[in-house]
């Protein structure tokens, strides 16, 4: 799996765009990996799309500087 410029995934995983704010990742065994969006809570910025079993994130917010704490418990 590789990134290009375009934040695109290129290699053996076929990128599935959905309406929303779920993003699906298909395998070539039709397997699917549900991607999450995580936003800024202020200024709605995208900060990255994950699927995130246990973790706890603190992020800060390019845009308004704000720290933004991310909790997921996922099972």
């Amino acid at each position: 799996m590789s990134f290009d410029s375009e934040n695109s995934i290129t290699g053996k995983l076929l990128d599935e765009e959905k309406p929303g704010k779920e993003r699906a990742l298909k395998f070539e065994e039709n397997k699917k990996i549900e991607l999450r969006e995580y936003r800024c809570p202020l200024c709605y910025k995208l900060f990255f799309r994950a699927k995130i079993t246990s973790a706890l994130i603190e992020i800060k917010c390019r845009n308004c500087k704000k720290v933004a704490r991310i909790k997921s418990l996922e099972f």
